[in-house]
Parts: C-alpha cells; structure tokens; sequence
C-alpha cells in the first residue's frame, strides 16, 4: 500500500537517526566503518520513500494540475539539497552535532504525523506482503512494460541517457575543474550553485507552458540534454561550462518531468507502486554502471575525451527514440496521447 510504504520508510529513517544520535552519544567505538554502515542503512531505506510518494501523487490530484504539483514537488526537492547544506552547516558552527540529528529527527516524525492525515482509496490486494511477493510483483511489471510499446521506448532509452551523464555530472566535471583551474571545489560548488538556481526556475516555468507531457516530450528534453553535456567536451573550460550547466539544468528537470507524468498518465494506477521502483531500480542501475564502467576507462582515456564520447553517444540514443516515434507511433491507452 502506498501511504504505508511512505510511512515506514519515514519511521524506520526516524529510528535511524535516533540509533545514530545515540551511538554519536554514548559509543566509544563510533568508528568510519559503523558510520560508512549506517549511512548505507539510512540510503537503503531512503529509497522506499520517493517512489511510493510518486505513486501517491495522482491518488491525491486532479489530472490537469499534475505537472504543477510535480514541478512543484521536484522544486523543493531539489531546492532543499541547496539549502540544507548551509542550514546543516549553521547548526554545526553555532551548535553541537546532536543538534542536528535531533532536529532530523523531528522533521521526520513531523512528516510521519502529517502523512498519516492523507486519506486515499488504494488499489488493494488480498497478498501477503514478503520479499519473495515484491520481487515478484516487479517482475511482473517489467513483464508488462515489455509488451507495452511507450515503456519499451522509454526505459531502455532512460538508462542510455543516464548513464553517460552520470560520470561526467558527478565525477568528470570536478576531475575536469581540478586539471583546469587551482580551486576546483570552489568552482564545482559554484557551478552546482549556478545549476540549482537554473533548475528552480526551470521547475517554475515548465508547469506554466506545459500540462501535458508525452514520450515524444521527453524524446525531445533528453535531445536537449545530450546538447548540453556535448558542451562539456567541446568547450572543455570554465564559461564553456557556465554555459553547458545552464542547458542541462533546463533540459534535466524537463526529462524528469515527463518521465513522471507518463509514469503516472499511462501506467495502470494498480501497478504505480511497481512502475515507480522500477524505475528507481532502472536509474540506481545506470548510475552505478557508469561510475564502474566509465570510471574505469578514465584511467586510460583523457578526460575530455570521456566527456565528448558520452555526449555523443547520449545524443545518439535520444535522436533514435525521436525517430523511432516519427516512425512508428507508440499505442497509448488513454485519450490525450502523444
């Protein structure tokens, strides 16, 4: 069930926090190999949260205000990674650090008691839940996405897409930045800053100008996308990057957007729940794949060359979906299509 999926997961992260305050407090032996595993703990059960709440999304709006409430929902999403490292750094300077996990834990308990308001008809079923039942039940999505003719054009081309932009956005460009300048934190802080603000008001506009969104949507921002990332390579230095970040941090908002929306729009409402992990499943793959694979090669291949060769190839598979779909338009079961 959705809502109890969310409310778990904010719960057992809420425990999280305690344990780690009080191992913070009283253990001695509090070491990087105990935080490294509470860290992987509290990530592991983060990642029960975000799809399930996508899947509440369309259970609790109207059709026509979905893509507001998605840009809405992704703008503070992503607003808070840019605010909560200067609010968790204020409490640290000015407080001690129990503070801040006591001051976690709070916001948690506080989601959980609002949560727990949301009245929603679900779609039940009489299964008992297991391990075995939810591999199961993921399998069984994967198998219909198969044999619909949109996921099978949208996922494999989500995963291209991702994964040769991963390394370069989160590896690549500080790599980059430290062989091009003496300050390449300092300049990677700034440019995530430039990026963040690109992204907000890209969240803003996007819900303005678009209500609907369709896999050709979505064909065309992952374009702009890989447009962006080409920049990385060509230009291969700081205002070439300004640049290159400032279409990206249109152009990732955008995809991501209309990946939700079709999720949401043309994935039976019994299968949400599925669809969403699925693709959580799809993008946690991809990004791990890239930083093994492409991380590997950076030992032999220059860096800007691992740049230009990623982008062109993710320009490469979005300009295949594009023409796949001018070819031969993908069914859609619901009236607005594509």
């Amino acid at each position: 069930m959705v809502p109890k999926t969310v409310f778990t997961a904010t719960v057992v992260t809420g425990l999280y926090l305690i344990v780690n305050d009080a191992f913070y407090h009283w253990c001695f032996w509090c070491t990087f190999w105990l935080l490294l595993t509470l860290t992987f703990a509290l990530h592991t059960i983060g990642s029960f949260y975000n799809p399930p709440l996508r899947a509440l999304l369309p259970l609790i709006t109207l059709q026509e205000e979905r893509s507001t409430v998605n840009s809405l929902f992704d703008l503070v999403s992503r607003g808070s990674t840019v605010l909560n490292p200067m609010i968790a750094g204020a409490f640290i300077l000015f407080m001690e650090l129990y503070v801040l996990f006591a001051v976690s834990m709070a916001c948690f308990i506080l989601t959980f008691l609002k949560l727990k308001k949301i009245n929603v008809s679900e779609f039940k079923t009489s299964d008992r839940k297991s391990l075995r039942k939810g591999c199961e039940s993921l399998a069984q999505f994967f198998t219909w996405a198969k044999n619909d003719s949109m996921m099978r054009l949208l996922f494999p081309s989500t995963f291209m897409v991702v994964f040769f932009y991963t390394w370069t956005w989160q590896v690549g460009l500080l790599l980059a930045l430290h062989e091009l300048t003496q300050n390449g934190e300092e300049y990677y802080t700034f440019l995530q800053g430039i990026f963040g603000a690109v992204v907000v008001i890209a969240n803003i506009v996007i819900p303005i100008v678009f209500k609907h969104f369709s896999i050709k949507t979505y064909a065309y921002a992952s374009l702009l996308w890989g447009i962006g990332m080409l920049g990385f390579g060509l230009f291969y230095n700081v205002p070439g990057f300004i640049f290159s970040i400032t279409i990206v941090g249109l152009s990732v908002p955008f995809a991501g957007l209309a990946r939700v929306y079709i999720l949401q729009h043309y994935v039976p409402e019994s299968m949400h729940g599925r669809g969403f992990s699925a693709n959580a499943v799809l993008l946690y793959a991809s990004n791990t794949l890239s930083l093994l694979l492409i991380g590997y090669l950076a030992s032999y291949v220059e860096i800007a060359s691992l740049m230009l060769i990623s982008a062109v190839l993710m320009l490469l598979s979005s300009f295949c979906l594009i023409v796949i779909i001018t070819i031969k338009r993908p069914k859609v079961r619901r009236s607005d299509a594509i």
